[in-house]
This record gives structure tokens, C-alpha cells and sequence, in this order.
């Protein structure tokens, strides 16, 4: 096998170990694809990191076509699952996909929301990952999640793998945990802020990061359901009259092996 040698199994993927190439190859081989690269040059949404602005077409090349194609409906604002999967790249309205992973001793079924990049131009339309939803095989408190289960989840590992700032935020009939990376790199700055606008930088200047939210059952630590998602930092993790935020520690993601 000449373009590189089989290495590991990660999701139920089994990647290659390519030879590195030089930067200006990584540059066109990356905007060909759709794949955006930050200003440090990395590209953005490689498996084993978080898949947030990652092309659906470079998704479905890394893991295969999902088990459902859903669409969002105009009258219900829902999400319904289509079998006319060729008309779900073409349409401009929100699309999602789903996907069940068995990584380890967990198992979870990952929703992957798109949100169309109007910055293109003349590449026509480009699905991007707006968000990322993952339901486990069972709930289990907060606490058994980020010792066991959070381990499997590469995206995980990739955001809190510095560590993260775990606050619990009421709001309503809302009840979940929000970890935000401690210090923010630069690239995951910039893709928080792409997902977060919708590709133009230029319609606001403030801060945004991915995170992972962490939805709770109400009045309790059991972990109904996982997002993936971009946050603005200024005042999603700030108590008002609308909402009440606790800090309640940091958490350091264990490697996915």
C-alpha cells in the first residue's frame, strides 16, 4: 500500500498514516476539499478531532453514509428522516446525519447537524458541521461520563484534552453543564468563530469556542444527551436574571487510545 500503512481503528474507521506533505500541497489539497485551515495552517476537522466546519462530503469520505439522512421540515422546523438522499445535497435548508459508534465499551448514536457556507462563492453549496448531538446507549451521571464514556468520544478528548471549566447553567426548564476549554487555542478560537457566524467574520467581533454541552436530567447529575457545539464567551458562562451559572471545577479528557 503505497499511499500510506494501515495504523489504527478510531470510531470504527480504520485510518491511514500518509506521509506527511509539504505545506503548500496540505494548502491546495485542503481548499479542494472544502476543508477550511486556520491561520496556523492546520486543517480543520481531521477524525479524532472535532468535526465543527468539517465539509458533509469530507465526513462521509472518513465515515461512510450514515444510517439516516434527515432534512428540516419548512412547516414543522423539525427534523424528519428522507430516503431522497441525492436532493439533501442540493438543498439549501438544514440537513443532518445520523451515525451509530460502538468506540470501546460504549455506544452512542451522533446526529451531525449542517448549516450551509454562504462564503463558497463559486464552490456552489457547502454543508459544513454546524453541531454535533450524541445520545449514549444509557444515561449515566455526569461524573461516570467524564470517567468512562468521554474517553471514547474523540471530539471529547480533543476539546477538554487541555482541560476544561465545567459550569452547571439553569436556565429555565434547561439544566446542563457547559465545559469550555480553560485556554482557548487560537484555532479552536477561529473555528468557534466561523460555526458561530456562519463563515462571515466579519458580521461580529466577539469571541466564540467550541464546546461541550452536557444536558442533564432536571434536579439531578444523570447525562441525558451530549452537544457539540460554538459558544460566544462573553455571557454564555455569566449569571443573569435569566439564567444561573455555577462553577463547579475543571476536567482534564483522558487520551481515546
Amino acid at each position: 500500500m503505497k499511499a500510506g500503512i494501515l495504523t489504527q481503528a478510531a470510531a470504527g474507521v480504520l485510518l491511514l498514516a500518509v506521509p506527511p506533505l509539504d505545506a503548500q500541497t496540505t494548502r491546495v489539497q485542503n481548499a479542494s476539499m472544502g476543508v477550511l485551515q486556520t491561520s496556523t495552517g492546520n486543517g480543520v476537522g481531521f477524525p479524532g478531532k472535532v468535526l465543527l466546519a468539517w465539509p458533509r462530503s469530507e465526513v462521509h469520505k472518513q465515515y461512510g453514509f450514515p444510517t439516516q439522512f434527515l432534512a428540516r421540515s419548512q412547516a414543522s422546523g423539525g427534523y424528519a428522516e428522507t430516503t431522497e438522499v441525492e436532493w439533501t445535497f442540493k438543498t439549501p435548508l438544514a440537513v443532518a446525519d445520523v451515525y451509530d459508534r460502538m468506540p470501546g465499551l460504549s455506544a452512542f448514536r451522533i446526529w451531525l447537524y449542517y448549516h450551509i457556507d454562504t462564503t463558497a462563492g463559486q464552490l456552489g453549496i457547502r454543508q459544513r458541521v454546524e453541531a454535533v448531538k450524541v445520545v449514549p446507549d444509557k444515561p449515566r451521571t455526569l461524573w461516570d461520563f467524564m470517567e468512562t464514556s468521554a474517553a471514547d468520544l474523540p471530539e471529547a478528548a480533543d476539546l477538554c484534552g487541555g482541560s476544561c471549566v465545567l459550569y452547571r447553567i439553569r436556565a429555565g426548564h434547561d439544566d446542563y453543564v457547559l465545559a469550555v476549554p480553560k485556554d482557548p487555542t487560537g484555532d479552536q478560537l477561529e473555528i468557534g468563530r466561523w460555526v458561530g457566524v456562519g463563515y462571515d467574520t466579519r458580521s461580529s467581533d466577539q469571541p466564540w469556542c467550541p464546546a461541550m454541552k452536557l444536558h442533564l436530567k432536571p434536579g439531578s447529575w444523570i447525562v441525558n444527551e451530549i452537544q457539540i457545539l460554538a459558544v460566544p464567551l462573553n455571557g454564555e458562562t455569566r449569571s443573569d436574571s435569566e439564567r444561573q451559572v455555577e462553577t463547579i471545577g475543571l476536567w482534564k479528557a483522558g487520551p481515546t487510545g
